[in-house]
């Protein structure tokens, strides 16, 4: 049986970038009738209060079974304080940037083979008060405990994994958390081996602690669907996209996709609004769905296939994305010119007034992520970023978007690579890396990056 931290770090790339990994339509999908009102909110089994304690302390009965999952599905939630995970807590990174702290490690080790203290996959969002959040796990003895958590408080949603299953196991996989909203999937493993998966379901719930499981469905496939929080509704990503009511998702759904060049890409909600990216041969576009316009073409450059329109993100108030040119023909995705483009946020694509940034950006990457916008910052993992000697190398790139200044967190050596920004604040860059091989989660000063070029 495979071990839950493998199955993590093989989801990790088609889940992390939230690509629909399924097949255009629902076919061989089987609902169980899992629905949010037979599942008990984790918040009425549970005091919401964090406590000291945390890791492997708890006894073992102060986690009750996750309502509304299959039982041999081996994902508890918190019953008394005793079981609450500690906060996040930071140390220095040791390294030679100047204010870079990681997540101080104090739980115990997993004894997971191969599994540091935090788990490869993790999100950042942020809360309706504007509170910076992540969603993350810690590694520690047997369990993995998929948290989201203030970056500089208490722990909001805390789950506790089984990695060792007596015949199968079921693993959470982070999506996003949306203003007081988050979203998991929860991923039914491979059961006897090989490449079929038993099914999938919606975790989800409020930042109070709450949680609920719904929209599970079975299937012989071994891809799996995802589930975005977003402020209108709970948002199912198959190759069609349905977005569903909070509280009864089980009520007729409203279609959003496919679009014209099938399956959606990139998914992400911003406001009353879901952006999805449309990509083909011939097309490279952005689509928006509101429940005013309906879904609409929004980033597009019609029947001209030289062009294209990449990477969007927003924090609801700028918008960043990549648009390419330059293309000869259709055999290539690859772009020779590659432009950072912003605009003020809008919904209606006859409003989108857009600048541009800056065009010495790498063709490698585009498609592959959605910028990480906050506070006048847009960050994202190029394939390759330029360096002034003519090399490149990988890492993290984040714009100004006021002025189109860059600075970079790149992976020249040492003991340090990052791999993937997770929120980027007024002051700060929240990032995912690696510290000699194993993941941590990083926050460093924007101050510290550098140095900051012109455009």
């Amino acid at each position: 049986m495979r071990p839950a931290w493998a199955v993590v770090l093989m989801l990790a790339a088609p889940f992390g970038a939230r690509v629909i990994a399924s097949c255009d339509d629902d076919a061989g999908l089987t609902p169980t009738g899992a629905d949010a009102s037979d599942a008990q909110p984790v918040r009425d089994v549970q005091v919401s209060e964090a406590s000291d304690a945390g890791g492997d302390a708890a006894p073992s009965g102060d986690w009750v079974h996750l309502p509304g999952a299959p039982e041999d599905c081996e994902i508890d939630v918190p019953r008394t304080p005793a079981a609450w995970p500690e906060p996040i807590e930071w140390e220095p990174c040791g390294n030679a940037l100047a204010g870079c702290r990681k997540m101080k490690t104090a739980w115990p080790v997993s004894t997971v083979p191969g599994l540091g203290h935090i788990v490869p996959a993790a999100e950042g969002g942020r809360a309706a008060t504007d509170a910076s959040l992540l969603m993350f796990a810690r590694g520690s003895g047997r369990f993995i405990y998929p948290l989201l958590a203030e970056v500089d408080g208490k722990v909001l949603a805390a789950f506790r994994e089984e990695t060792q299953p007596r015949d199968m196991h079921c693993l959470l996989y982070p999506y996003n958390t949306e203003g007081d909203r988050y979203a998991y999937a929860l991923l039914e493993d491979y059961k006897g081996g090989g490449n079929k998966s038993r099914g999938h379901a919606a975790v989800y719930g409020e930042l109070d602690g709450s949680a609920r499981v719904a929209l599970r469905a079975e299937t012989g496939s071994p891809n799996h669907a995802g589930f975005l929080a977003a402020p209108t509704g709970l948002v199912q990503l198959y190759g069609k996209l349905t977005l569903h009511d909070w509280l009864a998702p089980d009520t007729t759904p409203t279609f959003l996709g496919p679009t014209d060049e099938g399956a959606p890409g990139l998914v992400f909600p911003a406001g009353d609004a879901i952006f999805w990216s449309s990509s083909s041969l011939w097309a490279m576009k952005h689509k928006v769905w509101t429940r005013d316009g309906g879904s609409r073409e929004f980033l597009t450059f019609g029947a001209d296939t030289t062009k294209g329109a990449a990477n969007l993100g927003t924090d609801g108030k700028d918008m960043v994305w990549l648009e390419g040119s330059g293309r000869l023909g259709t055999s290539s995705p690859l772009f020779p010119v590659v432009t950072a483009k912003t605009a003020p946020f809008v919904t209606d694509p006859a409003q989108v007034v857009a600048r541009s940034l800056r065009s010495d950006i790498s063709p490698y990457g585009v498609a592959g992520s959605t910028f990480k916008v906050g506070c006048g910052y847009a960050a994202w993992a190029p394939g390759a970023y330029p360096l002034g000697d003519g090399g490149t190398a990988t890492g993290i790139q984040v714009l100004r978007v006021a002025d189109g200044y860059d600075a970079a967190l790149l992976n020249l050596g040492g003991s340090w690579t990052w791999t993937q920004p997770l929120l980027v604040t007024c002051d700060e860059l929240f990032a995912l890396g690696n510290e000699n091989g194993l993941a941590n989660i990083v926050r460093i000063p924007l101050t510290s990056l550098g140095p900051w070029r012109a455009p």
